[in-house]
């Protein structure tokens, strides 16, 4: 819909293997815009310019339930209290705003990455089989996994954090400030902004969009 605004017809570059690497296209002008569900990190912002969000959502954690019975962790608070202080091994996709936010979050933590482009399916399957103790991501992914996969509630528990919001952007140069106010405006001026549920209920055949 923005290329045909503007008048122009859309092309597609897909060779980007990680989130990382679509930024790095963006900021060295290899492409116009970068729209892949892109979270806003101020990493980034040094490298591009960010509309302003038309995606926002909590980030969350998906634990194994057995390490955490065997812990003796009554509750959410209690795990992400326990994985701040513990060498947990955690499962993360390389080149995405998680593998920092999992190194900020918990410090201590043993990464373990998959490959750049296996969905949270992948991570989600390690927790769930015991091989790492958490993954990171944010919430819409977490609940489509759950409702696409129904027996990974019995096996992993989900926590979401209140005040960990995961702020989706479009990202375009940095010296295309005029192509950056103008998409800005765009968003702005047709209300594209969505929350957990108008995802879920637009986008049901996928966790991404």
């Amino acid at each position: 819909k923005i290329a045909d605004e503007l008048g122009v017809k859309a092309e597609f570059d897909r060779t980007a293997t990680n989130f990382d690497q679509i930024i790095n296209m963006v900021a060295a002008k290899k492409v116009d815009v970068g729209i892949s569900f892109l979270s806003i990190t101020p990493y980034r912002s040094r490298k591009v310019l960010f509309t302003h969000p038309y995606v926002e959502m909590r980030r969350g954690i998906l634990v194994n339930r057995v390490w955490q019975a065997s812990l003796n962790l009554p509750n959410g608070l209690h795990v992400v209290q326990y994985m701040k202080k513990a060498n947990v091994r955690m499962s993360v996709q390389r080149g995405s705003s998680y593998e920092q936010w999992t190194r900020d979050l918990f410090p201590n933590a043993n990464i373990i990455f998959v490959e750049e482009n296996k969905p949270l399916e992948a991570r989600a399957s390690m927790v769930e089989d015991g091989k790492a103790f958490a993954c990171l991501d944010d919430e819409i992914s977490i609940k489509k996994s759950i409702l696409q996969k129904p027996r990974l509630a019995l096996k992993t528990l989900p926590i979401f954090f209140k005040d960990k919001i995961d702020s989706i952007g479009i990202a375009v140069p940095p010296t295309s400030k005029h192509l950056h106010q103008w998409i800005t405006s765009y968003l702005e001026s047709n209300r594209i902004h969505y929350n957990i549920d108008d995802l879920l209920a637009e986008y049901p055949e996928g966790a991404k969009l």
